[in-house]
């Protein structure tokens, strides 16, 4: 039996009031194929809550699926940059030995 481990990276931060928590797992030395991302809070006007799970693939640059409930595109653009950072942060841990 073979046993696989992965590393688990977290974060979040806040764009526009939504919480937004990101993950990915991946083996050493190998970047995640996907990142996860849940945005929930109230948009601006406080009345509609937001919830979005997202499912990005860093090599295609682009969602493998977006779903939930009042889901604001322009939020989401304004999760990306947080994404590539995500992404950058974790492939620089095992480029840097």
């Amino acid at each position: 039996m073979e046993i696989n481990y992965f590393i688990s990276a977290k974060a979040t931060a806040t764009v526009q009031n939504i919480n937004v928590s990101l993950s990915a797992e991946y083996q050493k030395e190998q970047a995640p194929e996907v990142i996860s991302v849940v945005a929930n809070g109230y948009l601006d006007d406080g009345k509609k809550f937001m919830n979005a799970t997202l499912k990005y693939n860093p090599k295609s640059e682009d969602f493998n699926s977006i779903n939930g409930s009042n889901v604001d595109l322009g939020i989401i653009q304004e999760i990306v940059p947080l994404i590539t950072e995500f992404y950058r942060k974790i492939t620089e841990t095992f480029t840097n030995y």
